[in-house]
């Protein structure tokens, strides 16, 4: 059996299936190694954990590539072991229905030391997690659901409080995993820590929280790895009301956010906020949340890309927008690279900017992006004297369908350095080094935006800023020249 991890390009369609049905596809599979579809499409066997599941906890997500004719098939409620303890480390068994060595979380918390895993039994827990200890270095401690099994800590009956606490408690803390642990109906975060370290949320479902989901400020080394969050930000009905965000760090130095689906939240979707640097944030799926759906603001030496942004539900909100807001202590911005996302239908930009009062951005880097259904391909809710440096570039991007236009700057020059860009026919703002008016051809617009042979976008873009591979990871260029957009050809 081939195993093979399917990133989020797409939105997934979930099919549910019945025990016998996955017994049966299972034993297919060990007898021969493939499934192939009625269709004649050929499709993988693939672990994984999405947010939906059945009565018996048995599901199936389909991921559908039309460009390709192929499916793969994802099968939740796998039987593949769970984290194993690092060496010297040990399994610590709990689960609320009293057959591990412990019925509660905390007495989990309690028992482990570094290098062991806290196993969690299938269940709902109605209790905090509370995690007033480190791993080490080599020898983290992990808390991990029982490979199969649905672990759901739910905060229903007032388990937390107030904005500052979480279902999942780690200030001060370092070198923690939690590992296919679900939150639900927080009235706090979901999970929330200060001064923490080494740090890894993964395989998680956030839903029904009040404030934020997983809330990290001052601290390093943190990663949040295929997870679910949705329906954050729920306070008083609005975002507004609720502090901070579904995804949100703040002065974390060093961080990855990959291959997430962040969606129908009432405030921002992804946040990197005050001081947090030298990050990446990559394959994610983010959608119709309220504000941004990827928000920059104050952080510097980040890199934002092969991410699928669409519909933004804010008015004024952009796919991908670079703030400064006035809780920065710094006022800086910087540093910045966007590239082979796809972006489509935000109320305001593909991307845009946008200052409180004073601050200033340089070596902001946006290329190789495909842009569509946009009001603006990108905004500028600022003036000039916000941007220093020669080195902002807005190169290699296709702009189409913009209602209200390509560009939009409050006043005097756009401080980029525009060229290579494709506007697609009847869009305003074409100033710049070899810009390009044409329809871009995409395969199938609103689904597919590759361009079909012929298009203009293929071999006129410029090599002097670009990504060495494209949004499926195809080595770039390709041919005589880079292509313009996320795609190459």
């Amino acid at each position: 059996m081939q195993i093979k991890h399917v990133l989020p390009a797409q939105r997934s369609k979930l099919l549910k299936l019945s025990s016998a049905h996955m017994a049966v596809a299972t034993g297919v599979l060990v007898a021969v190694g493939l499934i192939t579809l009625v269709t004649g499409w050929a499709a993988t066997m693939v672990v994984s954990r999405e947010a939906e599941d059945s009565a018996d906890g048995t599901y199936a997500t389909i991921h559908d590539s039309t460009a390709s004719g192929s499916a793969a098939i994802l099968f939740g409620g796998s039987t593949a072991p769970g984290p194993a303890p690092a060496p010297g480390g040990k399994v610590i068994a709990v689960a609320a229905d009293g057959s591990g060595q412990y019925a509660t979380l905390q007495e989990g918390v309690a028992a482990a030391q570094p290098g062991d895993v806290v196993e969690i039994g299938g269940g709902t827990y109605n209790e905090q997690l509370v995690v007033n200890k480190s791993g080490s270095a080599g020898k983290p401690i992990t808390f991990a659901a029982r490979a199969g099994e649905k672990v759901v800590l739910d905060g229903q009956g007032g388990v937390v409080s107030g904005s500052s606490d979480g279902l999942i408690s780690l200030s001060n803390q370092s070198y923690l995993v939690f590992d296919g642990i679900d939150v639900a109906n927080s009235p706090s975060t979901a999970a929330w820590g200060v001064t923490v370290n080494h740090i890894v949320f993964r395989n998680c479902d956030i839903s029904a929280i009040q404030h934020g989901g997983i809330v990290l400020i001052d601290g390093s080394d943190v990663t949040i790895d295929n997870c679910d969050v949705h329906q954050t930000n729920l306070l008083h009905g609005a975002g507004s009301s609720a502090e901070h965000e579904p995804i949100s760090l703040s002065d974390i130095d060093g961080f990855e956010i990959k291959n997430n689906r962040v969606y129908d939240n009432k405030e921002e979707g992804i946040d990197v906020k005050y001081d947090a640097r030298n990050g990446s944030i990559h394959h994610n799926e983010a959608y119709d949340n309220n504000g941004p759906n990827i928000y920059i603001d104050s952080a510097y030496n980040v890199k934002v890309y092969n991410n699928r942004s669409t519909t933004t539900v804010g008015d004024g909100k952009s796919g991908i927008a670079l703030a400064i807001e006035n809780y920065s202590q710094s006022r800086l911005c910087y540093g910045i690279d966007i590239y082979n996302n796809i972006i489509v239908g935000s109320k305001l930009a593909g991307v845009g900017f946008w200052v409180e009062s004073t601050g200033t951005f340089h070596d902001i880097r946006v290329y190789n992006n495909t842009l569509y259904d946009n009001a603006y391909g990108l905004n500028f809710s600022t003036t000039a004297d916000k941007f220093t440096g020669n080195n902002n570039i807005f190169r290699n991007n296709i702009v189409a369908n913009s209602a209200s236009g390509g560009v939009n700057f409050e006043s005097g020059a756009v401080p980029f350095v525009m060229s290579h860009n494709l506007f697609s026919t009847g869009t305003a703002q074409t100033a710049g080094e070899n810009q390009i008016v044409a329809d871009p051809q995409f395969v199938n617009a609103g689904s597919d935006f590759r361009v079909q042979a012929g298009s203009a976008a293929i071999d006129t873009g410029s090599s002097d800023t670009i990504a060495n591979e494209d949004y499926d990871g195809k080595t770039r260029p390709v041919g005589g020249a880079v292509d313009i957009g996320a795609y190459e050809q």
